[in-house]
C-alpha cells in the first residue's frame, strides 16, 4: 500500500515553510480568518496534478501577495510504502533503465520505506511551468513515475465552498 505521511509546503501564498502530517482520522484546521487554513489545503491539492483543471477554473493563484517577488512554490509529500512490490506494481512495464532510475531516486530500503516527491510550480511570463522531483532527481522518467504513482494514491480534493461545489461523481 502506498500512502501519504506528510506534506511540506514552501512559498505558497503567505506560507513560507510548513509541514502538515496526515493521519487516518479527520484533522481539524482551526485558526482566525486569513491565517492560512485554506492556503494549506489548496497547496496540498496542488500536489495532485489531477487538480490542475480545477485550479485553472478556480483561478487559484499561488503567488504571495506579501512578497510579490516570489514566483515559485513547491509542495512535497513524504510517501510511505508497505513493501517494494508496491513500487513494482507501478513500474512493472517500464524499460529496465527507467526502473533503475526510479529505484535509485527512491532509495528505499528494508529499514526506510519512505521517500519524498516534490512538485514545483513556477510563474513565468507565458503561464506556469511544472517540475517533478523525487529526492533531488528530476527527469522525464521521474515525472512519468510521479504521475503514475499519484494516480495510485488517494485523490486529494479541496472545496472552498460546499454550498456551490458539488463532489465529483467519480
Amino acid at each position: 500500500m502506498i500512502k501519504y505521511n506528510r506534506f511540506h509546503i514552501e512559498k505558497y501564498k503567505a506560507i513560507k515553510d510548513s509541514f502538515v502530517s496526515v493521519l487516518n482520522e479527520p484533522i481539524p484546521l482551526i485558526g482566525v480568518n486569513e491565517s492560512g487554513k485554506s492556503s494549506v489545503l489548496e497547496a496540498m491539492a496542488r500536489f495532485d496534478y489531477r487538480n490542475d483543471t480545477i485550479a485553472d477554473q478556480k483561478k487559484w493563484k499561488f503567488f504571495n501577495r506579501y512578497m510579490p517577488s516570489e514566483k515559485t512554490f513547491s509542495v512535497a509529500a513524504e510517501i510511505a510504502i508497505d513493501s517494494p512490490t508496491d513500487i513494482e506494481t507501478i513500474i512493472g512495464a517500464y524499460p529496465d533503465v527507467e526502473k533503475e532510475e526510479v529505484m535509485a531516486a527512491i532509495g528505499t530500503t528494508a529499514e526506510n520505506k519512505k521517500f519524498i516527491c516534490k512538485r514545483i510550480l513556477e510563474k513565468t511570463d507565458t503561464g506556469v511551468s511544472v517540475k517533478y522531483q523525487i529526492g533531488e532527481k528530476e527527469s522525464p522518467v521521474i515525472e512519468k513515475f510521479f504521475r503514475d504513482m499519484v494516480a495510485q494514491l488517494p485523490r486529494i480534493f479541496y472545496f472552498d465552498n460546499f454550498l456551490e461545489d458539488q463532489f465529483p461523481d467519480k
